[in-house]
């Protein structure tokens, strides 16, 4: 009678079986580490700091001048002003319920009346519009 052989174990499964378990453990620790995240370090020189800045963006806290506004007017860069504050509307160009025209005729101008005559007083347009405000209007 072999050593592996009795009558209460059938014990001809238990190699196959912790072979799979071995593996499974060996291939969970691996999954595990090829998921851990690497630390990347960013040495910044002054020969490689670079700064850029689109001209028309305001870089005073104060806000945003008409004429900033207006220069952003394509479906690109779409910036409109709502009840003394700017938004930048490019992104909801193409998801607005409306269809794409409502949003565009708003690019570079003031859209108060628009926004208020199409929305005046419905909460969530005001919610998704609060997403999209980049600062306020100066005069």
């Amino acid at each position: 009678m072999n050593w592996y052989t009795t009558k209460d174990v059938n014990t001809k499964y238990i190699f196959p079986v912790a072979l799979v378990v071995v593996f499974l453990i060996l291939g969970g620790v691996y999954f595990i580490q090829s998921k851990t995240p690497e630390i990347v370090a960013v040495v910044v020189t002054p020969e490689t700091a670079t700064t850029t800045q689109p001209s028309t963006v305001s870089t005073t806290p104060s806000g945003y001048t008409s004429a900033e506004v207006a220069a952003h007017a394509t479906r690109t860069s779409c910036w409109t002003s709502i009840n003394g504050n700017v938004y930048d509307v490019a992104a909801w160009i193409s998801k607005h319920p409306g269809g794409v025209d409502a949003i565009l005729s708003l690019c570079g101008k003031d859209g108060t009346a628009a926004f208020s005559g199409q929305h005046g007083g419905q909460k969530r347009p005001e919610t998704e519009l609060a997403g999209f405000k980049i600062g306020v209007l100066t005069k």
